[in-house]
């Protein structure tokens, strides 16, 4: 399953890689290499591929916690219509999956006799995310915008990954306020 899922994203930021123009894009051109910094929902970074005049794929690589306070991280993908893309502000709608992994340690093993001497395991517990939501986005130059936005996603184990733009509604759902930038690069 997991081999399938990075295949899968692998293969999707490949072929935005060969497809096209970068974003951001507003009237006046954008640099042909895009980035995003992303503060929220995770602390985390994208690669922005604009597919159509509307349509952007984005690979994305979070970074946030598990529940139980461990490191976690999320691979995933987006993708965002925008409304407008050639103005300044636009508003826009996206679509997001993510692959969760969380590094947890537990203690096991004994020492002779029951005596309790052994080390720490490294262990994982992986998961999903699926999203949507509406955001809108504003161009501060020629090369540089900014976005924020809302996305109401579910969780496919809820003891995996937290951060502090997610919220827990009930259950496996979450709420969640994305905050980032996008520079084009030359």
């Amino acid at each position: 399953m997991r081999t399938t899922l990075l295949a899968v994203l692998v293969s999707l930021a490949a072929a935005g890689l060969a497809s096209a123009q970068q974003e951001p894009t507003d009237h006046n051109g954008g640099g042909p290499i895009g980035v995003d910094l992303i503060a929220g929902p995770a602390p985390g970074f994208g690669v922005p591929f604009r597919l159509s005049d509307h349509l952007t794929y984005r690979a994305l690589v979070g970074f946030g916690s598990s529940p139980s306070g461990g490191a976690a991280w999320s691979l995933g993908n987006n993708l965002r219509y925008t409304l407008r893309p050639d103005a300044d502000w636009s508003a826009y709608v996206s679509v997001q999956a993510s692959y969760l992994h969380a590094a947890t340690t537990s203690y096991g093993g004994t020492g002779s006799g029951g005596t309790g001497s052994g080390g720490a395991l490294g262990t994982g517990v992986n998961g999903g995310l699926f999203c949507g939501g509406v955001g809108v986005r504003r161009n501060l130059g020629r090369r540089t915008s900014v976005y924020a936005e809302a996305l109401y996603g579910r969780l496919t184990s809820t003891g995996v990954y937290d951060s502090w733009g997610m919220w827990r509604l009930s259950g496996a759902n979450t709420l969640s306020a994305a905050l980032g930038a996008t520079l084009g690069l030359k």
